[in-house]
């Protein structure tokens, strides 16, 4: 079955250069144009998706290191609450 559609698709892609308006050649030439044409544009989106990528990780990288200082700064504030209920119990103990 798939030998027989390649088979076609062969027999269409010679007939359709046979009777192009054009030179053979110059048929070829339009398709491998055509096809370098594609293959830019496809370099273009890849490098494009990379870049945009690249932005959403930094951006993560840089919240996560935000939030993480923040959380940081909470701990240490809150052990310097603690710290200080527990002088003060002790001196209220003493």
């Amino acid at each position: 079955m798939k030998i027989d559609k390649l088979l076609i698709f062969g027999v269409g892609i010679v007939a359709g250069i046979l009777l192009a308006p054009k030179k053979g050649s110059d048929t070829i030439d339009d398709i491998k144009d055509g096809f370098l044409d594609k293959t830019e544009y496809i370099k273009g989106r890849i490098s494009d998706i990379k870049t945009e990528i690249e932005d959403d990780f930094d951006g993560l990288e840089e919240s996560f290191y935000e939030k993480t200082d923040k959380i940081k700064n909470e701990f240490v504030e809150l052990k310097d609450e603690i710290v200080a209920n527990v002088e003060e119990a002790i001196d209220e103990v003493e």
